[in-house]
């Protein structure tokens, strides 16, 4: 997975404030807000490789349980009930509960950048407005 720390990073987008009262000032908000927009499609692109690496990690995860199961037993029956049952859902069942936990923060943070993402572009096109305006239609 990659080591970005999401929160920080889109806390840094939503807290930024925009004041601008002259065409330079449109130019600079106008550069960071860019400078935004890149970053959110970079963490959009990493959330989405982080939410198929928990996935594939849980897959991986799954197999091999259910091959040190199937190890283990001596009949179909035996791996049906008995201890060797309980713990393969006891670990089942944990494992679904780290993978659940882990996509539930990707899709939180997948959710909120792109939310993010169209509020920016929605800025960046009132800047544009804005930035005609104040020039008139030359």
């Amino acid at each position: 997975m990659i080591d970005i720390d999401y929160k920080h990073e889109l806390q840094k987008i939503y807290d930024f404030e925009i004041e601008v009262s002259s065409i330079a000032d449109c130019r600079r908000v106008m550069s960071v807000i860019n400078e935004q927009e890149d970053m959110l499609i970079l963490i959009e692109e990493n959330v989405k490789k982080d939410i198929r690496s928990v996935e594939s990690q849980y897959i991986t995860n799954r197999t091999s349980i259910r091959k040190k199961y199937d190890s283990n037993k001596s009949g179909i029956l035996n791996s049906l009930k008995g201890p060797f049952a309980n713990n393969r859902v006891k670990e089942m069942k944990k494992l679904e509960n780290i993978r659940d936990e882990s996509l539930e923060y990707y899709y939180e943070i997948k959710f909120t950048a792109e939310n993010l993402l169209i509020q920016t572009r929605e800025i960046k096109e009132n800047l544009q407005t804005l930035m005609k305006e104040m020039l008139g239609n030359f």
